[in-house]
């Protein structure tokens, strides 16, 4: 299964109803900072996410919206292509937890920016708590660890034992005896994910990096509510992991500022990648949405990821979006039958209100020149003449090829009909020159037809 049509009505950046046609393909969009990309992921995101948390998820609605004399709805639309009916989140209902899968994406949380990256190597004192805290209610927080609980659900009952008053009592007791197997999950899920980081590390980014985690392990024994204070009070602000970090297998101490910024996000997308083969995900639907990620990727190690993508995630629908028109073209020759699309600010028809525009790679260069001739409304200063040129000579090298190839460089086989291609030297020779002649023709063109 996968989505078939995503709509954002009045959300975040989106002023007014956008239809994003995905057909059920891996999507890569390209569009400036600005642009409105980060709004579609947020829409994907909170669409799921309010299934899994809606208390945490508040609905954004669109600026421009809330001034209208009369504003419209606000929603976000996902149609899938099993379902003939489209699922919704509105500012007043959450997503439904119905079908199950989307309960199930929302609580395993395959959507990434570069910020949330970021956290896993971002320099302060403390980065081996924050890695533990990473790890235990981030990265593989959704596992599931004691009576049905996650492994961050069983992590909050038991800090939460350090503001005990009052005597223990059974659920306090059971927590206790519940720790070690905690222990024990934590330390095997965390081996597991850096089995397979160390995999992709290796066999794709070739960058001679290795990485080594050690959990510890926590305990509780007190017998009163002051004990447990102390005792677990203690445990919560020393929980942190050993961070070991090897390149070339010598050890980095702060590996954080040792390695470039391009192995340290390889190690992070490593990483969460990994921990995606791990916590658990929908059998019938998975999908992973990467937001600009490559800010901290160099060209040479953004390939490897795209591998990983095509290799080790066949069965997910995965969204990409960058911000880089030259990686996105590079991309694109890397990847197949996926949907492209480019985003930019246009200005909603009949206002002065500006709203991300989607052009998808479905639309002829023609079209597209014309979205980018109106991109910024009537203003000639502000009308973005490049993209609209560069699309225009796309739309007048399709003509010609289409125009000039059949009707200077086939002929038809006078005994059988078909069409071949000309391969007498002589032949090909007077065809050229003709065509030439032709060409030259444009030369006193000062308007074309690209309709005729």
């Amino acid at each position: 299964m996968k989505i078939k049509t995503i709509e954002i009505e009045n959300f975040r950046a989106f002023y007014g109803k956008h239809t994003i046609e995905v057909n059920s393909k891996n999507m890569l969009i390209y569009g400036e900072n600005g642009s409105g990309k980060s709004s579609l992921y947020w829409a994907v995101h909170d669409f799921f996410r309010s299934a899994y948390k809606s208390e945490d998820i508040e609905f954004k609605k669109n600026e421009w919206n809330l001034l209208d004399s009369s504003p419209q709805q606000s929603k976000i639309n996902i149609t899938f292509d099993e379902y003939d009916k489209p699922f919704s989140f509105t500012p007043s209902e959450p997503t439904p937890q119905e079908p199950k899968f989307i309960n199930q994406v929302g609580k395993q949380n395959p959507f990434f920016t570069y910020r949330r990256l970021l956290k896993t190597y971002i320099e302060d004192k403390n980065i081996e708590k924050r890695i533990f805290d990473l790890l235990v209610n981030d990265i593989l927080g959704n596992i599931q660890s004691n009576d049905n609980t996650t492994l961050s659900e069983f992590w909050w009952k038991f800090t939460e034992l350090r503001n005990k008053k009052g005597r223990l009592n059974h659920h306090d007791r059971w927590v206790q005896s519940h720790i070690k197997i905690f222990n024990e999950q934590l330390k095997d899920n965390v081996n597991k994910l850096i089995d397979i980081t160390n995999y992709y590390l290796k066999e794709y980014f070739n960058n001679n990096i290795t990485l080594k985690i050690e959990t510890p392990e926590f305990k509780s024994t007190a017998k009163s509510s002051d004990d447990l204070r102390t005792e677990i009070g203690g445990q919560y602000n020393n929980a942190k992991v050993k961070i070991e970090v090897k390149l070339f297998d010598k050890t980095i101490k702060n590996y954080q500022l040792f390695l470039n910024e391009a192995r340290l996000s390889a190690l992070s997308i490593s990483m969460y990648l990994a921990s995606l083969k791990i916590v658990p995900a929908p059998e019938d639907f998975k999908i992973l949405f990467l937001d600009d990620i490559f800010i901290g990727l160099d060209t040479a190690n953004r390939l490897p990821l795209l591998e990983i993508l095509k290799e080790k995630f066949l069965d997910w629908q995965i969204f990409i979006t960058t911000y880089d028109r030259h990686w996105f073209e590079i991309a694109k020759n890397n990847i197949s039958d996926w949907q492209t699309a480019e985003i930019y600010i246009g200005k909603k028809e009949g206002t002065n209100f500006e709203t991300p525009i989607v052009i998808s790679n479905s639309e002829t260069p023609y079209q597209k020149a014309v979205k980018y001739f109106n991109k910024q409304g009537k203003s000639k200063d502000s009308i973005d003449y490049p993209a609209t040129g560069n699309y225009l000579r796309k739309e007048c090298e399709n003509l010609l090829k289409e125009k000039l190839y059949g009707k200077y460089l086939l002929k038809k086989d006078k005994k059988t009909g078909e069409t071949l291609l000309k391969k007498d030297i002589t032949e090909l020779f007077i065809s050229f020159e003709k065509m030439i002649n032709d060409l030259l023709k444009f030369r006193s063109c000062k308007h074309l037809n690209i309709n005729g």
